[in-house]
């Protein structure tokens, strides 16, 4: 991993140095009695391997940001393909979620593949839809990392199949012991691509918050696009009432509108504009009372966000 991937491996040497560190002081710390108690035997101070310690000492930050964001890409897809079975598997995995973090740390606009499990009914007019973008995958992808996280709390004998759609992006299609069809799917967090004046934002009535952007192409196809996470919520979409989940919604229009790391304002701000009794903001509104269908053309969005960032005092464009 070193020669292959240095930038990972030095973040997980950093890693292991911060825990080695912090699980060193808590030792020291460690008190030998108190009222009522004593410590009958004291562990051993903690001490690194020789060989991990040099390799730790060797490794050099990633400096070059290009260069973190190619290294990522690979790293992600070849941890996502690995066997469960390969004892490096989870190195690679805690590998990849630090270099997730560096690299928003350091460049907040840049894609970086982090993607988050979202489960959901599988079926609906936009959900057909999706499917048309999907592929099935070769049997081997069933027994790697990627499909047992798809399949989350799922037991394997639920599983119906395993499909691949745009981007690598992958999905497990699950049946329960009712008859019932669902969806896990790898949904990402980086911005969309190519929306324009022709995109629709939509969701089928019986779906649970599965939201995506239709797109017809020149081609006479559909671009179906996962509409993506906003960075610190986690996969909650909904609709049609006024809770947290269609909350999520809004602040992902939002961030998608103005194309920015995270929803540049929050609808708190718009609200504090207009008075606690109301909440002055014609997206919310068709959120949060929408019955049946979700159906929002996307140059609708963008206007209705432009008049929330006035109402919260937000300069940015859409």
């Amino acid at each position: 991993m070193p020669d292959t991937f240095p930038a990972g491996f030095a973040a997980l040497a950093a890693d292991a140095r911060d825990t080695f560190e912090q699980v060193r002081a808590l030792h020291e710390r460690q008190r030998d009695e108190g009222d009522g108690w004593y410590l009958a035997a004291r562990p051993a101070r903690p001490e690194m391997p020789f060989a991990a310690e040099v390799a730790i000492s060797s490794a050099e930050p990633a400096s070059d940001v290009d260069a973190l964001a190619l290294e990522l890409t690979r790293l992600r897809e070849v941890e996502a393909n690995m066997s469960t079975d390969a004892p490096e598997g989870d190195a690679y995995e805690t590998a990849v979620n630090l270099l997730t973090w560096q690299l928003r740390k350091d460049r907040p606009s840049a894609l970086t593949g982090r993607i988050e499990i979202y489960g959901d009914t599988y079926g609906g007019p936009v959900i057909d839809q999706w499917r048309q973008t999907l592929e099935p995958v070769d049997g081997a992808v069933l027994s790697t990392r990627r499909v047992r996280r798809l399949l989350r709390t799922w037991d394997r004998e639920n599983l119906l199949e395993v499909l691949r759609g745009p981007g690598d992006m992958h999905v497990a299609v699950l049946k329960n012991e009712h008859g019932d069809i669902y969806f896990h799917a790898e949904w990402p967090y980086d911005l969309p691509q190519a929306w324009n004046k022709r995109t629709i934002i939509a969701a089928d009535h019986d779906s649970a918050g599965a939201v995506f952007a239709l797109t017809p192409t020149t081609n006479g196809q559909m671009r179906v696009d996962p509409l993506p996470l906003e960075p610190g919520t986690g996969p909650s979409f909904g609709y049609g009432y006024d809770g947290g989940s269609p909350y999520t919604l809004y602040q992902a229009l939002i961030r998608c509108a103005f194309s920015t790391p995270e929803a540049p304002f929050t609808l708190n701000d718009v609200q504090a504009s207009t008075g606690p009794a109301e909440i002055s903001s014609d997206l919310w509104q068709a959120i949060a009372t929408t019955q049946g269908p979700f159906r929002l053309p996307w140059p609708t969005v963008l206007q209705w966000a432009r008049a929330d960032a006035v109402k919260a005092d937000y300069t940015g464009s859409a």
